[in-house]
């Protein structure tokens, strides 16, 4: 496991799971490439995702100049040394989104399949992150249970959990689905990721506050289950497998 500690980049101080987040992508859109760039040769994910990256840690590094312009003016190292705020990453997070809407359309590719090398991608990158990162969560008495250094307690292995549900996910991929038509990746990724993923956080450790009973990230996996469903059944009906963005 990699302790997830800030590296130096010339003047730049960035997290080094930000780096390790960009080398799965690379590698889960090479990945990408393979299975689904002999449908649309002109698209690579690898390179898009990439670069979609590359300007999500850019806008990212720069939110503070929109959400805190006086204290960007008062203290510029705050740019070099800052890892920007949550509103910043929503922001970060919708212009990357449109910069892959953007070349997808470029390119006329399908939405459906658009999102299928997404979705192999993000698979990819989750079981490689769980591999390098460790996440412990609740107190447990389980025997496979993770003790820490001076402590007398075991915790649920929380990464050692996801790896294996996405492993899975990629199994049944790979034996059921990966030669099937367009959306099949995305509705499979998407419903079996998320609910997975809200089963498994209920053994996360969480701060006592919710909301409407579920923490944040479990509503984001709850509504992550429900929109590939949604896109799914949409694709479905309006025979959209073949539809250009």
């Amino acid at each position: 496991m990699i302790e997830p500690k800030p590296i130096q980049v010339g003047p730049v101080l960035l997290p080094l799971t930000w780096l390790i987040l960009w080398l799965l992508i690379w590698f889960g859109g090479k990945i990408a490439d393979h299975f689904f760039g002999k449908k649309e040769e002109k698209f690579r994910w690898s390179e898009v995702l990439f670069e979609a990256t590359l300007l999500f840690l850019i806008f990212l590094k720069l939110s503070p100049i929109l959400w805190n312009p006086q204290v960007v003016i008062d203290q510029p190292a705050t740019l070099l040394y800052g890892f920007g705020s949550s509103g910043g990453a929503v922001l970060a997070a919708i212009l990357s989104g449109l910069y892959i809407w953007w070349k997808g359309k470029k390119a006329g590719i399908s939405w459906p399949l658009l999102l299928d090398g997404i979705a192999l991608t993000a698979l990819i990158v989750g079981i490689g992150y769980s591999l390098f990162f460790q996440q412990l969560g609740e107190v447990t008495s389980l025997p496979w249970g993770i003790g820490v250094e001076g402590g007398k307690y075991n915790y649920h292995p929380i990464n050692f959990y996801r790896g294996l549900w996405l492993t899975l996910i990629f199994i049944l991929w790979w034996q059921f689905v990966r030669e099937g038509e367009q959306g099949r990746t995305y509705s499979l990724v998407m419903i079996a990721g998320g609910l997975g993923m809200l089963f498994i956080s209920y053994v996360e450790y969480h701060p006592i506050s919710s909301s409407w009973g579920l923490q944040i990230n479990q509503w984001a996996f709850v509504l992550l289950a429900i929109i590939g469903w949604i896109l799914r059944t949409f694709q479905t009906k309006l025979g959209g497998k073949k539809g250009a963005l």
